[in-house]
């Protein structure tokens, strides 16, 4: 069994998936009680749940005239029924996958490239309207990953897939400490000649060789 979630509005619970049927279950962590709600299915997987516990998007794979896609479902927040909005085909490469859930639970976040583009960007979707809404988060030289969030479940930050896994701070106290650290801890950055492999375009990389530091 994996943790789904560790619902940090309630304490005292942790949703948790067996991997084996695909049953997800609510945790008592103090009493030893376990709820099931959620019944496994062979036709859907990767499920997800928002910091209240609520079962908000799964995903399906199928084919479709022999092409093989990933299909995103989500749960209507006003009736609790389950749609799909989203059919990726794996031959075009450019999957679509929910990365976060913001406090309305009409808006989420989801991961997709823009059309003619190649790197991955971070959008908010409109559930109801099923429609996608301006990009909070972009690199130019970098696929985005995702959202951070606080156990308050505030946006601070978005990671991002570079030589190792980064971190853009949104959040201005969090981005001052993120610098502090690398000056008291005494990181030593260098600066490399980096080329975007899709457009040609080159730019300067900050790195570090030996040892970094990150929160």
């Amino acid at each position: 069994a994996v943790i789904l979630d560790r619902l940090y509005d309630d304490p005292k619970h942790i949703m948790v998936e067996d991997r084996t049927q695909g049953d997800v279950y609510k945790v008592d962590v103090y009493a030893d009680a376990v709820e099931r709600v959620s019944r496994g299915s062979s036709q859907f997987g990767g499920i997800q749940v928002d910091r209240t516990g609520q079962l908000r998007a799964r995903s399906e794979v199928n084919f479709e005239n022999g092409n093989i896609y990933l299909a995103v479902w989500l749960r209507n927040p006003v009736s609790g029924v389950w749609e799909e909005h989203f059919r990726s085909f794996a031959k075009n490469r450019n999957l679509v996958d929910v990365v976060g859930f913001t406090k309305d639970p009409n808006i989420i976040y989801i991961s997709k490239r823009p059309d003619g583009g190649d790197k991955t960007q971070v959008f908010e979707y409109d559930i109801a309207a099923r429609k996608i809404l301006e990009p909070v988060f972009a690199h130019k030289l970098f696929d985005a990953s995702g959202p951070i969030f606080t156990r308050a479940g505030d946006l601070v930050g978005f990671d991002y897939r570079a030589e190792k896994g980064r971190t853009y701070w949104t959040d201005d106290r969090l981005a001052t400490i993120a610098r502090s650290l690398k000056v008291s801890l005494k990181q030593s950055d260098q600066t490399i000649a980096w080329t975007d492999t899709a457009s040609g375009a080159p730019a300067k990389l900050s790195y570090a060789p030996d040892a970094s530091v990150d929160i």
